[in-house]
């Protein structure tokens, strides 16, 4: 779902330090493209830098790079990557399309030469000092790549498949069935046997889906190069199209799967129903009326 809202503003971030990092991947086509993703989730204008620009609206003034939840911070630490592609001719002349490489290419996605994911896979995530321990004594934590973002080009069921196996492999993670190209969820969150960890260990791949009003990526992607500059900016600014939607877009998917780690790692349901439970017997008690609505912590 693409319909998400922007990320939180600077102004409202807690000045605490993360008590853990989450490794987001997003994949493109070109490294041009995913540049410049990079430099949107980087870049975004803070508060006090919009002030003084009559162009921009603040309430678009976003953080990127962390999650702010009352368990626990999270730093995220995007991954630009290019995957390359290549073709033969078989023995009957049919074309056939495989993926020679998908490589890491810096923090800010210009690094010409790209390097291996092997070692993000193989990483043991960090926690903070000031990890926040849950019921249990568990600490949260983040190993390896937890989420791909796919989009900037890559759009085709056969080549997120391609992506989908080489991540399989590169993981060790239990290969796909190909059933699914949108989604591919490989392990769950988890305790990683010292008692004390709570790990997310599960690769979320996910390609970026068109605009309602287009039948595919590729068609919104050329609506956008048909653009005039101020159009152009203007919906990169709103994160609606071209590479600001992509930046939304690995955002919200590293959003997503941190919330889901913290509500495994720190469930809220029971908790919030007793003490709405307590509350109602308290208005009662005095003959108030009730007003409760219980939902579930996000």
């Amino acid at each position: 779902n693409n319909d998400v809202q922007p990320p939180p503003n600077h102004a409202e971030r807690d000045d605490i330090a993360p008590s853990a990092t989450c490794r987001i991947a997003f994949v493109g086509a070109q490294r041009a493209r995913v540049a410049k993703v990079a430099s949107i989730l980087r870049d975004v204008p803070t508060p006090s830098d919009t002030a003084a620009a009559d162009t921009t609206d603040q309430s678009t003034a976003c953080d990127f790079t962390t999650f702010i939840h009352p368990d626990a911070n999270v730093a995220i630490e995007y991954l630009p990557c290019v995957a390359t592609f290549g073709s033969y001719k078989d023995s009957s002349g049919t074309t056939a399309r495989y993926m020679e490489k998908m490589e890491y290419h810096g923090p800010e996605g210009t690094t010409p030469r790209g390097s291996s994911l092997a070692p993000f896979f193989d990483d043991v995530g960090k926690d903070g000092d000031n990890s926040s321990n849950n019921e249990d004594g568990q600490k949260l934590r983040f190993d390896g790549i937890a989420a791909i973002a796919i989009g900037c080009g890559i759009e085709s069921a056969e080549d997120i498949a391609m992506i989908e196996s080489f991540v399989a492999a590169i993981s060790s993670a239990p290969p796909s069935d190909g059933s699914d190209t949108e989604e591919r969820d490989i392990g769950e969150v988890e305790n990683d046997g010292t008692s004390d960890r709570l790990v997310k260990a599960a690769s979320i791949i996910r390609c970026i889906n068109p605009n309602v009003k287009y039948s595919s990526m590729k068609e919104e992607t050329e609506a956008y190069k048909a653009m005039g500059a101020d159009v152009k900016a203007e919906v990169t600014r709103l994160f609606t199209m071209g590479p600001g939607k992509m930046a939304k877009f690995a955002y919200s998917l590293a959003t997503e799967v941190i919330q889901d780690t913290i509500d495994v790692a720190f469930p809220k349901e029971e908790a919030n129903l007793q003490e709405a439970e307590e509350k109602l017997d308290e208005s009662s008690a005095v003959g108030a009326e009730p007003a409760l609505v219980v939902q579930r912590a996000r």
